[in-house]
């Protein structure tokens, strides 16, 4: 038979498999390499990465990519070498097991974007020097010995299905399956797990299964997998394709293969795509809803007119689960961002010679991919100063009564429609008078000025362009950019950021974002002779006022707010807008936001109402395009624009000044 040859599509659609399988392998790869230095369980560790490393040579083979073939293997032997003679996990292999993932990483993404790349030969000169210069064991200089024999039918073998189901009483039960995978262990070879213990869907499931190859399956009775409080229930079958006599495939078992069939690999740009045209279908469905209006109040008798309401209503229910379920493809748990963290916090600690643990939490906490792939530059700039400038020296905690490790906390949760990032540490937080004086160095501010900074304004400084109160610049930070990029990329998202801090005991850095930027629910009101909408999101309350409590200071209208003095922007003189009727109006609205941590009112002149908008993207030739983060088209036809909060305030700080 003649070899088969791919086509350049076949080519290029599996290359695109195999980038997207690498990436997830890699950061597997990592996390189990962290997992080993911290102490966890190391059989179970270096099993885990000797597997990881031989899918990858295996796929890259496959692909001919001969460098990350070549390399992965040398890999797998030290792993096997490191395994097989008990040799002791020191910094020396952490370090060269990071820098193995490092180039692997940077093969693939030479492979990934067609840059020549070649065989690193002073990484296997490292791995060389490992195995020929550690004498654990007496086994130092010993030279990888051949394979385990793999399981195959010729030496009796088998393979075989083991369900288990867990226990409720089970609260971490990825370390359950490493207690059960430490137990067979002795018995065979475990060919596949399916959920991945890696996966964040272990830890939901209530039942795994392991694909197991055994000489002697009596050597493994159920009662052996019968752990208190983590399994409830175990079945041991025959894998299906040794039943039929057809060998079987490591990582194709009937959980594996069900798993295939209910998961999709779909790129992001179709998804885009389906939501841009169910927006679509939210636009069409508001027109044809004013139509069925228009038509009931005409035709309030005639029997017709219920069916064609009872229509309408129907499609507005089937239209808004179908938007939901898209919204929901886009939907990631933000673990996708944290996962990296890990690996950050320990290459910094190790280069600035401190001790730091990071704890992350709310990893399921979900956001669309957008903003997954937009917050993590924002938040590595805010991990990374929290190591360089928050946590101090051992020495230092040690001397001012702390723990000599310091903590940073990464926490991610819901809020409403909003999505919160907390990222906290117990290091020496911030000084307002060094700011200040930082602030009049600088030449931002006057004396006078900086002295009349509250803490909470001092602070805030730190998001300015240029600031900074770093004694020493490094390559981490203190360079006075960095927290202004952070507040760039959070307000283009249209977030805010806020700090807090104690002098002494840590700072919080706290990211507010909406939960999607496709379809925003906002308040729709009327300012002038047009129609505008602020995302919820921005909006702290709403209050109707009279002209007797606004007052005037410094020639500027402020409205006093929760023991606040705010500052009011009429919006219909800040757009120049023709047609206002504030004027005429007794009573007025002011729709209160917070940008950071200031409140500011927006005059306005009257209220229609919450709405679900569809964004959509507007072209320079809107005249208050710049003040606004995009329009959508209501039922009657009517564009509503979709201001931007922090765009208005800072059009109106422009304005005052070119008057003053």
């Amino acid at each position: 038979m003649d070899e088969y040859t791919f086509t350049e599509q076949e080519l290029a659609e599996l290359k695109d498999v195999f980038f997207n399988e690498a990436s997830e392998i890699l950061q597997s790869l990592n996390q189990e390499v962290l997992d080993l230095e911290s102490g966890g369980d190391r059989d179970e560790s270096l099993k885990n990465i000797q597997r990881y490393l031989h899918t990858f040579k295996g796929n890259s083979r496959a692909l001919g990519f001969t460098c990350l073939n070549t390399l992965s293997h040398k890999s797998e032997d030290l792993l096997r070498t490191v395994h097989d003679d008990s040799l002791d996990v020191d910094r020396g292999l952490i370090d060269l097991l990071f820098a193995i993932n490092d180039n692997l990483q940077l093969t693939v993404d030479g492979y990934r974007t067609d840059v020549p790349v070649s065989v690193d030969g002073r990484l296997f000169e490292r791995i060389e020097a490992y195995l020929s210069t550690t004498g654990n064991n007496g086994s130092a200089g010993k030279h990888p010995g051949p394979p385990p024999p793999s399981v195959s039918k010729d030496n009796g073998a088998g393979v075989y299905d083991i369900f288990v189901a867990f226990n409720k009483k089970c609260k971490k039960k990825s370390s359950g399956v490493r207690k059960i995978l430490k137990k067979i262990a002795a018995h065979g070879n475990v060919l596949d797990i399916l959920p991945r213990i890696d996966s964040s869907e272990i830890e939901e499931a209530d039942r795994f299964t392991i694909l197991f190859g055994s000489a002697d399956p009596s050597a493994l009775p159920e009662q052996l997998l019968a752990i208190p409080s983590i399994v409830e229930t175990v079945e041991i079958k025959k894998h299906e394709s040794e039943a039929t006599g057809q060998p079987a495939p490591v990582n194709a078992g009937p959980a594996v293969q069900r798993e295939q069939a209910q998961m999709l690999r779909v790129e992001a740009q179709r998804v885009d795509k389906i939501l841009n045209l169910v927006g679509e279908l939210v636009i069409g469905r508001s027109i044809v809803g004013q139509v069925v209006s228009e038509i009931e109040d005409q035709f309030k008798k005639e029997g017709f007119t219920k069916k064609l309401s009872e229509a309408d209503a129907f499609m507005e229910k089937t239209l808004s689960q179908l938007q939901k379920n898209v919204m929901k493809i886009r939907m990631l748990p933000i673990s996708q961002v944290f996962r990296k963290f890990p690996r950050v916090v320990r290459d910094l600690s190790v280069e600035k010679d401190k001790e730091v643990e990071l704890v992350m939490q709310g990893e399921k906490t979900e956001l669309d991919k957008s903003l997954l792939d937009a917050i993590g530059e924002p938040l590595i700039h805010l991990v990374r100063n929290a190591v360089d400038h928050g946590i101090e020296s051992p020495e230092e905690r040690q001397r001012l009564g702390k723990p000599r490790t310091g903590t940073i906390t990464l926490k991610a949760s819901h809020d409403g429609n909003q999505i919160v990032i907390d990222v906290k540490d117990d290091g020496a937080g911030f000084d307002p008078a060094k700011f200040r004086e930082s602030a009049v160095a600088k030449g931002i501010k006057t004396r006078e000025e900086a002295d009349r900074l509250s803490d909470g304004d001092a602070m805030d400084l730190i998001f300015l362009s240029g600031f900074s109160t770093a004694d020493v610049v490094t390559d981490i930070s203190g360079r006075g950019y960095g927290m202004d990029i952070v507040r760039t990329t959070v307000e283009a998202l249209k977030g805010r950021i806020q700090v807090r801090s104690q002098p002494g005991e840590g700072s919080v850095f706290t990211l507010r974002l909406p939960l999607t930027l496709a379809i925003i629910r906002a308040m729709l009101f009327w300012a002038g002779n047009k129609l505008f909408a602020l995302p919820m999101s921005s909006i702290e309350k709403i209050t109707r006022v009279k002209d007797s409590t606004i007052q005037t200071v410094s020639g500027k209208r402020v409205l006093r707010f929760r023991e606040k003095v705010i500052s009011l922007i009429a919006l219909d003189e800040s757009l120049d807008l023709r047609g206002s009727n504030n004027g005429s109006r007794p009573k007025k609205f002011v729709i209160v936001v917070g940008l950071a941590d200031k409140l500011y009112g927006f005059l306005v002149d009257r209220l229609v109402g919450q709405q679900e908008l569809v964004i959509k993207v507007l072209d320079n030739h809107w005249g208050t395009v710049n003040c606004s983060s995009g329009a959508s088209i209501q039922g009657d036809g009517r564009v509503v624009l979709i201001l931007d909060a922090a765009a208005l305030v800072t059009r109106e700080i422009q304005r005052e000044a070119q008057k003053a």
